[in-house]
């Protein structure tokens, strides 16, 4: 029974000192939950902020629910503060229903979007429209997206190149990655390696999967295994291959059971 007492006089405390908060102090003491990854507690100050009439918080809360795989509810916090012209959370919309398929929906959320300012909008509608291989949209709404220079700039410009690169057009795909790369984009390093693996510049490749390497890409492990095994450097070659297995790339498996099986059949690549 005293437990219970003692958990009642926390609970009545804690409402107590709650609801001192303001709604934009409630909403700011959200993010900084989140941001620790206290989503429970995020959660708490997000209603108290809402409650009081935060319409940031609306949005906040969607993206908490969102992060942690509360689809239904992302979607209704999401739809809550897309009514009141939140412009991120009609992006968002467009996300959840790109990753259930329905691209259709999704196309009008971004177009939508877009239309109230949102530069993240066209990068997503550049990467529906790839995915629907309509890669004349693609390009378009990409070089929007670069019109808009934002955090999400070097990704726009790695999806670009990576494009290109997928259409044949190697030129145009090295000028973007090399872009993206003097913007310190991780995954440019690596592919602008790969376009160089690919095209017998083995120098170059060399060069930039040992970058993407220092910047944390774990691909690059398995680029670099490609290279020494193409310049018959076998030992070298599983070494690379071994630590990408490390870090969960399949590719590298089926690498070292070739290289071990030639080795063991004597075959001389």
């Amino acid at each position: 029974m005293g437990n219970n007492n003692n958990t009642n006089i926390e609970k009545t405390n804690k409402k107590k000192i709650m609801e001192k908060y303001d709604a934009h102090t409630a909403n700011e003491k959200g993010i900084f939950h989140y941001g620790e990854k206290e989503y429970l507690k995020a959660e708490e100050y997000y209603l108290l902020a809402i409650e009081k009439g935060s319409d940031e918080a609306l949005y906040n809360l969607g993206l908490l629910y969102h992060h942690t795989g509360k689809i239904e509810k992302a979607e209704e916090y999401y739809k809550k503060s897309a009514e009141k012209g939140n412009a991120d959370a009609i992006n968002s919309l467009g996300m959840i229903r790109k990753a259930q398929g329905k691209y259709e929906e999704a196309e009008k959320y971004y177009l939508e979007a877009m239309g109230k300012g949102d530069g993240f909008a066209a990068y997503n509608l550049g990467n529906l429209y790839e995915i629907l291989e309509n890669y004349e949209e693609a390009e378009n709404y990409y070089l929007k997206a670069l019109e808009i220079e934002n955090k999400n700039t070097p990704a726009v410009m790695n999806n670009l190149a990576f494009m290109y690169y997928r259409q044949g057009k190697k030129e145009e795909a090295e000028k973007m990655f090399i872009k993206a790369v003097g913007k310190n984009h991780t995954g440019a390093m690596n592919n602008l390696g790969y376009l160089y693996l690919n095209d017998g510049n083995y120098e170059k490749a060399e060069k930039y999967c040992h970058k993407a390497l220092k910047m944390g890409s774990d691909d690059a492990l398995y680029n670099l295994g490609v290279l020494s095994e193409i310049l018959g450097k076998y030992e070298e070659a599983l070494k690379w291959y071994e630590k990408a297995v490390e870090k969960g790339i399949k590719q590298a498996e089926e690498r070292i059971e070739l290289i071990n099986k030639w080795e063991k059949n004597n075959v001389v690549l």
